[in-house]
């Protein structure tokens, strides 16, 4: 599974070849903070990996109540552009998720995830 995970061609650009290394090293310089996020396709299992802008798209940052350096949930907001199929024309669609991080292990009946996680600050 982890070898599938690593010769996946689109995980290969996000984390593989020294291109990909390059570009990540030099976020981390600019921003301070890299946000990989995982896709878990439920059929499969197989998963995808990807990076956020942190400070285009990370919204907040919801912390333990009762300890604000333990983050909890990264909460993302984007503009995503979809088809309309009835009039064949592009359409921007606002979205908004939450990301559990990767040490919370959120309860059952939580905030809803949709099988991604932010890994990494």
């Amino acid at each position: 599974m982890v070898q599938r995970f690593l010769e996946d061609k689109t995980n290969e650009s996000v984390l593989g070849d020294i291109e990909a290394k390059m570009r990540l090293e030099s976020e981390l310089q600019l921003f301070a903070n890299l946000f990989f996020t995982l896709f878990r396709n439920p059929s499969t299992g197989m998963v995808k990996i990807r990076t956020i802008p942190p400070f285009a798209e990370i919204e907040t940052v919801i912390a333990n109540p009762e300890d604000a350096a333990d983050p909890w949930y990264y909460l993302r907001s984007w503009t995503s552009t979809v088809i309309n199929h009835q009039t064949g024309s592009p359409e921007a669609r606002q979205q908004k998720a939450y990301y559990p991080d990767w040490r919370y292990s959120p309860p059952v009946g939580g905030a809803p995830c949709d099988n991604r996680w932010h890994i990494g600050s």
